[in-house]
C-alpha cells in the first residue's frame, strides 16, 4: 500500500479557518443574546452548538491522507473517507481550484470514477501529483498515461462514455 500526504497552500487552508470563525462568530452572536435569559438551558444549548460545529469541522478537514492499494484508493479527511475500487477509476487529470474537497491545495487531481450508475468526481492534491498518478498506473493495468492525464483503456464498461453520448 502507498500512502500519500496532501499539499497544503495558504489559500484554501485560510479560507477553511475562515469559515470556522465565521460559523463561530456567527453562533456566539446568537448565543451571547441567548444567555441573559438564565432561567432556561437554551442559552446553554446555543454556546456548545456555538463550540461544536467548528470543532466538527476541523475534525471533517484535517488530517487528509490518500492510500493506493493493489485494488482501490482510499481518501481520507479528518473523519470523512472514500473509497474508490481503481476498477471504477475512468480519469484523473491535474486541475486547479479552492472548491470544497478533501485537499489542502490548490493544485488538484480531478478523479472521475464510476459509482452505481454515476458518474463521480473527486478532488484530491497529493505532494507530488505525477508520483501519485505514476502509481495509479501501475496498480491498474487497464490505465495508462496520456497528455499526463490518467485515462482508462481497458476494463469494465465505462458508463462515463455512456453518460456523455446520452447527453449529447
Amino acid at each position: 500500500m502507498k500512502h500519500f500526504r496532501s499539499k497544503i497552500d495558504f489559500i484554501p487552508v485560510l479560507l477553511l479557518v475562515l469559515a470556522i470563525f465565521l460559523l463561530d462568530t456567527a453562533a456566539m452572536g446568537v448565543a451571547v443574546p441567548a444567555m441573559a435569559n438564565v432561567d432556561n438551558l437554551a442559552p446553554l444549548a446555543l454556546f456548545f452548538v456555538a463550540t461544536f460545529v467548528p470543532v466538527l469541522l476541523l475534525l471533517a478537514a484535517v488530517p487528509v491522507r490518500y492510500h493506493i492499494s493493489a485494488r482501490e484508493l482510499v481518501v481520507r479527511s479528518g473523519l470523512l473517507r472514500w473509497t474508490i475500487p481503481l476498477g471504477d477509476l475512468h480519469r484523473a487529470c491535474v486541475v486547479r481550484g479552492v472548491g470544497l474537497a478533501p485537499a489542502l491545495s490548490m493544485d488538484r487531481i480531478r478523479l472521475d470514477y464510476q459509482r452505481g450508475e454515476r458518474v463521480r468526481s473527486l478532488h484530491i492534491s497529493p505532494i507530488d501529483p505525477q508520483v501519485f498518478l505514476a502509481c495509479l498506473v501501475d496498480r491498474d493495468k487497464g490505465l495508462g498515461l496520456e497528455d499526463g492525464d490518467v485515462v482508462r483503456h481497458s476494463g469494465p464498461i465505462l458508463w462515463f462514455d455512456n453518460a456523455t453520448a446520452r447527453a449529447s
